[in-house]
């Protein structure tokens, strides 16, 4: 997964978008849901990866798609946000195992953040 944006906040939203999307293409559900989550990580690139690896968590553990995020506190290497998205009735379209940090790496070229996103699937 590609992804770019012009703020670290913007990538890692847009980061949890593609990744919902390759879990499942349209989301579809009535009964909406939100949580909490809080993620630590040594560097930005594993705050991203851990991050989503914990929006992964939530969502086989609530059978949930999470395709949104408010940061309440973002930082290098903490986050805090609110996820919400929908619960749903069907399965997955893809399992994804995790997020890997195989070459995740945030690179800013001109005025966007990049990175490269590798899941396991």
């Amino acid at each position: 997964l590609k992804v770019s944006a012009k703020s670290e906040k913007e990538l890692f939203k847009e980061a949890l978008a593609g990744m919902a999307a390759i879990l499942k293409e349209k989301p579809e559900g009535e009964e909406k849901i939100s949580k909490e989550i809080e993620v630590e990580s040594p560097d930005l690139a594993s705050l991203l990866v851990d991050f989503l690896n914990e929006v992964l968590y939530n969502a086989y553990s609530e059978k949930a798609i999470f395709t949104e995020s408010e940061f309440e506190f973002f930082a290098e290497t903490k986050l805090k946000a609110k996820i919400s998205g929908y619960k749903i009735k069907e399965g997955f379209d893809e399992d994804i195992k995790a997020a890997t940090y195989h070459e995740a790496e945030i690179k800013k070229e001109n005025e966007d953040f990049k990175v490269t996103l590798i899941f396991d699937i």
